[in-house]
């Protein structure tokens, strides 16, 4: 159990909103988390895409304002929750979505030309709400460039606020690739302007001239996460960092990867409402029935002694669709039949189109996404192919392990690491792979996977190790309360740093205000640089505790707080250091109050003129070590 208070900010989640694979680590990872006792709810915009009726959306909150660029704009919320039902283990998750009818209500949920402003505006809203119901989270884990602009907020514009003071962040990165680059109009809609434009040295100069909201996520989360081991530390090198390897690298502490896992409740053989028989390790004979059902579906020969090779993806470069067209031929001579599913690059879909009717019979492609012949697939391939460039998690090749379909896949990202080669000599893997990107490495897997499926024995020891992992969200929630403990401590240790150096200041302002009235105004010289080369003012702290005085650098603010009261009242009783007093005080107000400087005697025409001197290091006296040579010696005396 825990007492974690989590709010979880993302642009999609199952069962509600869905474009990629986000959403269904969203639907389920707060389920996992609940499980373990953490208080968790999410928030999501009310796209009009939403049916109220099916979701059963209540309202919660009337409108309130919302701060977005100089002006403000209304958000009212809407509850639902996120269902686990039939586990009997506890409360479903809260989930809150922000309503703004111009911001939302579209038929779409991306690729509009105001999405900057739209989800500025959904994090906003959400942060906000937090306020209108008096519920502080300790973490806020936001998810991908769409919350991104959040981690930068709780260093920012929220830094001082007392609700969110002792709230952490972190930041998931589910794929690299899609940052949210924008102009820097955006800003000011966020209201950082006044902060303003962050460039990183080592960065690509096409990044530096943009506003990348996934690169502030990483820069000021307290923790930083992505959704495979192998993949958080693939995107530190130049490969695989889609630019902002940098920035990873120099945040390398904070970064964790946590391998994402599955709804065991939906992903299930045993109890799959679509498949033609329902199935365990146990009783793999049966699994024949379903590789019948797909190929009458698909219209494939059926034959239960060809290997039948399955696969659902986005038609893509990173999918690797474009290395399997350059390879298929030499993969169908090996006696093959291949079911594919899926949409994306035009070309690809016309050349896969043109290959299930070139092999009838032995291929079949299906250019849209169906959540039954989904489920067919992985349950009646004998192998399934996951070729990609990268692939940060995997989730696909997860349900195919779950559902007893042998993976063929490239070893990168979350296919490495829940993907163990098969040794032949050992018995030990669950599947087959290969490292190098090109066709015939690609091949050569499916060509091993195609010669040890002959094997029956083998290949049902290979199918059972893939369904005996544990590939559910239990261990993973574990491992993100980890990371949200590691969060809590790191952003506490700045707010109690931040508490005593407000403490320090406070009692300095008390010393200073209980000196002796008779010299009282030793405040007003410790603070002020002109005593630094003022010999007599020098002397007058001196005078006080010399051997102190010394110790400490001559450092007056830093001598007054240490130097005993003892010490103080002694001078403040002296004639002779009261005499002294005053001549350096009358001094410092001659100095203070005379209205020609050296600068106005030799440039009266440029009086009114402000000049701000930058230099990276200012040589202004020994108590202030801010200098290391010739540089800050001149910076100081100019100035």
């Amino acid at each position: 159990m825990t007492d974690l208070k989590v709010l979880m900010l993302s642009s999609e989640c199952v069962p509600f909103a869905k474009t990629s694979g986000v959403a269904d680590v969203v639907g389920s990872l707060p389920l996992a988390l609940k499980r373990s006792g953490v208080d968790v709810r999410l928030a999501l915009p009310h796209y009009g895409v939403l049916d109220a009726k099916q979701f059963s959306f209540t309202p919660l909150l009337p409108a309130f304002d919302v701060p977005i660029e100089n002006r403000s704009d209304k958000a009212a919320v809407s509850q639902t929750f996120l269902s686990r039902a039939g586990d009997g283990q506890g409360e479903d998750v809260p989930v809150y979505f922000i309503e703004n009818e111009r911001l939302y209500k579209r038929d779409g949920i991306y690729m509009f030309g105001d999405d900057a402003e739209r989800f500025i505006f959904f994090c906003r809203a959400s942060l906000e709400m937090c306020r209108q119901l008096g519920w502080q989270p300790d973490v806020i884990h936001c998810h991908d460039w769409q919350t991104a602009i959040v981690p930068n907020w709780l260093k920012t514009i929220y830094a001082d606020d007392p609700f969110f003071r002792n709230t952490a962040s972190v930041y998931t990165i589910h794929n690299l690739a899609y940052q949210g680059l924008f102009g820097q109009r955006v800003l000011e809609i966020a209201g950082l302007a006044a902060q303003g434009f962050i460039a990183h040295p080592d960065v690509a100069t096409d990044i530096n001239q943009q506003v990348d909201f996934m690169a502030r996520g990483i820069l000021f989360a307290d923790a930083i996460t992505t959704v495979s081991e192998r993949y958080a530390s693939e995107i530190l090198t130049p490969e695989f960092g889609e630019k902002l390897d940098p920035i990873l690298r120099a945040r390398k502490d904070r970064l964790s990867g946590i391998l994402n896992g599955i709804d065991y409740r939906r992903f299930n053989p045993a109890t799959d409402p679509y498949i033609a028989r329902t199935y365990d390790g146990s009783v793999l004979d049966v699994r024949r029935e379903n590789k019948l059902q797909l190929q009458r579906e698909l219209k494939l020969d059926e034959d239960l002694n060809v290997p039948l090779l399955g696969m659902l993806s986005r038609l893509n470069e990173q999918k690797g669709l474009y290395l399997l067209r350059d390879t298929i031929e030499q993969i169908l001579k090996l006696d093959v039949q291949f079911a594919l599913m899926g949409t994306g690059n035009a070309d690809l879909q016309n050349f896969f189109g043109d290959l299930q009717k070139r092999h009838a019979g032995r291929v079949a492609y299906v250019p849209s996404f169906e959540v039954p012949l989904a489920a067919k697939i992985f349950a009646g391939s004998d192998i399934y192919l996951m070729p990609s460039r990268f692939e940060p998690a995997g989730t696909n090749n997860m349900i195919a392990l779950r559902f007893g379909a042998v993976p063929v896949a490239r070893a990168t990202g979350g296919l490495a690491d829940t993907v163990q080669d098969f040794d032949p000599r050992t018995g030990q893997g669950n599947g087959f792979t290969f490292n190098d990107f090109d066709q015939w490495s690609l091949f050569g897997a499916i060509a091993r996977a195609v010669e040890t499926y002959k094997h029956r024995q083998d290949w049902r020891t290979i199918q059972q190790h893939g369904m005996r992992l544990d590939l559910s969200w239990r261990h993973s929630a574990e491992r993100y309360v980890d990371v949200y403990r590691f969060a809590v401590d790191k952003k506490r240790a700045v707010s109690q740093k931040q508490e005593q150096l407000a403490e320090d200041i406070a009692r300095t302002a008390r010393i200073l205000a209980e000196l002796p009235a008779r010299i009282r105004r030793l405040g007003d010289l410790a603070y002020n640089l002109w005593w630094t080369w003022n010999h007599e003012g020098q002397a007058l702290f001196e005078r006080i505790d010399a051997p102190l005085w010394h110790a400490l650098t001559h450092n007056p603010v830093k001598f007054l707080r240490e130097v005993s009261a003892d010490k103080v009242d002694t001078a403040a009783r002296d004639a002779e250091f009261g005499a002294h007093y005053d001549r350096v005080l009358q001094k410092f107000d001659e100095y203070m109050g005379t209205r020609s400087t050296w600068y106005d005697a030799n440039y009266p025409y440029a009086s009114d003129d402000q000049i701000a001197y930058l230099s990276f290091e200012f040589g202004l006296h020994e108590s202030l070590p801010i200098y290391s040579g010739g540089l800050g010696m001149l910076a100081g005396d100019t100035c």
